[in-house]
C-alpha cells in the first residue's frame, strides 16, 4: 500500500466497515432481475445519475440501446449504427439524463461524440451534436474506457494508444465538451494495465490495474492527477469497475473458482494488522461479466455471457450499519 502527499492523506477512499480481514469473500448472491437477453452484445454500459435509463453499446452492430431498470422491459435503440466506413463507437458514458458521449475510432484518428437523446427517437450516428478530436494513434493500448465525473463537469477517456496520452480529459459544461488533453490526468502504474476507471463523490479518480501473476491494483488519483492512495485489489481478472453514489465501489471478474468466482464484487475497506487494505467481496456469481453500471441507489446493472448478451439488474441490500466507520468519501 503507498500513501501520497505531503501531510499524509486520509486512508478512507473506499465506503467501508471495520473488518478484521482482508481475504477476499463470497456472500450469499443478491437478488438478480433480469432484464434483457438479445443478440446484443453489450461491450459498454452507462447509466445516468437519476437512474432511470440504462444504456449498452452493442458490440455488434454499434448501435446503442436503452433499457429501462425494471422489467418488463423492450430494447430500443436511442443512438443508430455506424455506417460501415465510419468511426466505430468502443465506450459511452452519461453526460446527464439526456445527453449520451461515445469514445470513437475511424482508422488512427479517435474522437469523442454526443448525441442528444429524445425517448421516442433514434439519433443518427452520423449527426453528433458534438464531435471533438482526441488524436491520431494506432490500436487500443488496453480496453478503452470512458467515464464522466460524478459532478458531470470533466469526461475521461482511457486505454488509448502511444502517442496519445493513456488518458485525456476534457472539461463539460452543461451538455458541451471541451478541448481534450492529457494533462493533469494520473499516470497509469507501469506494472500493469489500465482495464476500467471509476470516480467517486471527491472526485478522484480511481484506476483498476491488472498486473500479471500478482494481485490487481487501485490507484487513487485527485484532481490534478497527483498519487493519492494504492491498494491491492484481489479480483482476477478484473474488466470493469462502477462507483456508487454512496461511494460504494463495484469490480466485475473472478476465475471462476470457488473462492473467486466470476461475477459482480463490491469493494471494501479493511483493516489488516492496523492497515487500511481491500476486501473483495462477491456479491452475485454471473458467467463471464463484461461490463457494469450503477443504476440509481442500491442497484448495479452488469452485462455478462460469452459477448455481454444477458443484462442483469442486482439489487443489493443497505450496508450494515454496526460499526461503519463511513460511507465513502
Amino acid at each position: 500500500m503507498r500513501r501520497g502527499g505531503r501531510s499524509g492523506v486520509p486512508l478512507r477512499r473506499l465506503a467501508w466497515l471495520l473488518v478484521a480481514a482482508a481475504a477476499p469473500a463470497v456472500a450469499d448472491d443478491a437478488p438478480v432481475t433480469v432484464l434483457a437477453a438479445t443478440d446484443s452484445a453489450a461491450i459498454d454500459l452507462a447509466c445516468p445519475a437519476n437512474g432511470q435509463v440504462i444504456y449498452g453499446l452493442d458490440g455488434r452492430a454499434g448501435a446503442v440501446f436503452a433499457v429501462d431498470p425494471q422489467p418488463p422491459v423492450k430494447p430500443r435503440i436511442v443512438v443508430g449504427p455506424p455506417p460501415a466506413d465510419g468511426p466505430r463507437p468502443l465506450a459511452i458514458a452519461c453526460i446527464d439524463a439526456n445527453t449520451l458521449a461515445a469514445l470513437c475510432r475511424a482508422g488512427d484518428a479517435w474522437s469523442i461524440r454526443t448525441w442528444r437523446i429524445q425517448p421516442d427517437a433514434t439519433a443518427e450516428f452520423a449527426a453528433p451534436l458534438q464531435e471533438i478530436a482526441v488524436g491520431d494513434a494506432a490500436e487500443p493500448a488496453g480496453p478503452p474506457h470512458l467515464l464522466v465525473a460524478p459532478f458531470r463537469d470533466w469526461i475521461m477517456a482511457s486505454g488509448l494508444p502511444a502517442p496519445l496520452p493513456p488518458l485525456v480529459r476534457g472539461a463539460v459544461a452543461g451538455a458541451r465538451v471541451g478541448r481534450i488533453v492529457g494533462r493533469g490526468c494520473p499516470t497509469p502504474p507501469q506494472d500493469g494495465r489500465v482495464v476500467a476507471v471509476a470516480a467517486n463523490r471527491r472526485d478522484e479518480t480511481i484506476l483498476l490495474v491488472a498486473r500479471q501473476g500478482r494481485p490487481a491494483r487501485l490507484a487513487f488519483h485527485g484532481l490534478t492527477g497527483q498519487l493519492l492512495l494504492e491498494l491491492d485489489c484481489d479480483v482476477p481478472a478484473p474488466r470493469d469497475a462502477a462507483c456508487a453514489a454512496d461511494g460504494t465501489l463495484w469490480v466485475i471478474g473472478g476465475d471462476r473458482s470457488a473462492e473467486r468466482p466470476e461475477g459482480l464484487w463490491r469493494i471494501d475497506a479493511a483493516l489488516d494488522r492496523g492497515r487500511q487494505v481491500a476486501r473483495p467481496v462477491c456479491i452475485a456469481r454471473l458467467a463471464a461479466p463484461r461490463a457494469v453500471a450503477c443504476v440509481g441507489a442500491g442497484g448495479v446493472a452488469v452485462a455478462h455471457g460469452g459477448s455481454g448478451e444477458t443484462l442483469v439488474r442486482i439489487d443489493v441490500a443497505p450496508r450494515p450499519a454496526t460499526n461503519a466507520a463511513e460511507t465513502l468519501p
